[in-house]
């Protein structure tokens, strides 16, 4: 599987051909990686798109709760953005960031 299992940490995933559009000169190019992933409290997003967008970067734990949002806003074309989730506060388990 090219994402990883959920047992041993994912792998950064390359999300490319988001729609944006009916057009393929509207193709954007999403890019996330998580790292150290797993980890036992702090954490680092590292995420881009290839086009100006607005986005969300949220955290959810296995039950669907939200437990943080990360970054609600817009996004300049290629550039890099990085934050962090300090998960140290909550319970053991595992945790699914959605961008």
């Amino acid at each position: 599987m090219n994402q990883g299992d959920m047992a041993s940490g994912c792998m950064p995933i390359n999300v490319a051909g988001i729609w944006t559009g009916t057009s393929t000169e509207m193709q954007s190019h999403l890019n996330l990686e998580i790292t150290p992933n797993p980890t036992e409290g702090t954490s680092y997003a590292v995420f881009s798109s290839s086009k100006e967008a607005s986005a969300t970067l949220e955290v959810y734990d296995m039950t669907g709760r939200r437990v943080a949002m990360l970054f609600n806003g817009m996004m300049d074309a290629d550039a890099e953005y990085r934050t962090e989730f300090d998960g140290s506060g909550l319970p053991n388990g595992i945790y699914l960031y959605r961008y």
